[in-house]
């Protein structure tokens, strides 16, 4: 068992699918590979932990998070959202998430539902 830092995206990639791999060996308790079970999952939280944006964060604070991990930019998002006056308005909290918006971005930025499920403050424009 050689088990390093995870330090980068690929590091983390690798080991997600050694640790998938040895649970479903189901290897007996206090055998070498549930040690190394054990450590590849604090290996992973401190990495996770590491990437989380702060508690207090909002939906879109989420969403810009995840754009900034997966390279991406907020152009990238109009096919999620279906429009760029849409998609300008939910990123300046203008409008609200819709259920379609938020399915679309679990699935595709891996965004946790319950950050985008979380309530934020709208900021609706004041009519003229």
């Amino acid at each position: 068992m050689s088990l390093e830092l995870i330090k980068t995206k690929d590091d983390f990639e690798v080991a997600i699918h050694r640790l998938v791999a040895l649970m479903d060996q189901d290897p007996p308790a206090n055998s070498p590979l549930s040690e190394e079970i054990e450590l590849l999952m604090m290996l992973i939280e401190q990495y996770e932990g590491k990437l989380a944006p702060p508690s207090e964060s909002d939906a879109i604070d989420h969403i810009e998070f995840a754009l900034d991990q997966f390279g991406l930019t907020v152009d990238d998002l109009i096919p999620i959202m279906g429009s760029e006056t849409r998609l300008a308005e939910v990123m300046a909290r203008r409008r609200p998430l819709t259920l379609g918006m938020i399915r679309k971005l679990h699935t595709k930025l891996r965004i946790p539902l319950q950050f985008l499920l979380a309530p934020y403050p709208v900021q609706l424009k004041q009519a003229s």
